[in-house]
């Protein structure tokens, strides 16, 4: 099935109007440059709904704006630590209300799933104790050929 595009409501209405005047569908067609079948089926249309608007399409409206979508995106990315509930309070600030999940919906949507935070290396003394005394450990290897 190929694809439709929708006609703007200036030339919804330019073509009533010369349809009211009493020209034909060719004429009409040929004036616009469009299909004679689409002439038709505005005029039946009108006729039906006796107005130019176009049916709301079918399926559940989306919770967020594409604008709001590409923000938490660009954000995730530039954030990664950032928790949904975090991303949630500042988007609440701005006025739009939504939960946490659809927030990870949408990163996952745009494969940024997994986010972690970062590993803190070494934060204590006892840890870092632990890191010298390691078998792998760099230090370890060179302290040891140093002294032989």
């Amino acid at each position: 099935m190929g694809s439709r595009k929708e006609l703007s409501k200036d030339l919804h209405s330019k073509v009533t109007e010369l349809y009211k005047d009493g020209k034909g569908y060719k004429k009409i067609s040929k004036a616009f440059q469009i299909p004679v079948s689409t002439v038709q089926s505005l005029m039946k249309k009108c006729k039906i709904r006796e107005s130019l608007d176009t049916k709301p399409r079918s399926g559940r409206p989306r919770k967020i704006s594409a604008k709001t979508a590409r923000r938490i995106v660009w954000d995730t990315k530039k954030n990664p630590q950032v928790t949904s509930g975090e991303k949630d309070s500042a988007l609440e600030k701005n006025g739009v209300v939504i939960s946490r999940s659809t927030i990870r919906r949408y990163v996952n949507k745009n494969e940024l799933h997994g986010r972690v935070a970062r590993k803190k290396s070494l934060l204590h003394q006892c840890h870092k104790k632990a890191w010298f005394h390691m078998p792998n450990n760099p230090l370890t290897r060179l302290t040891a050929s140093v002294t032989t």
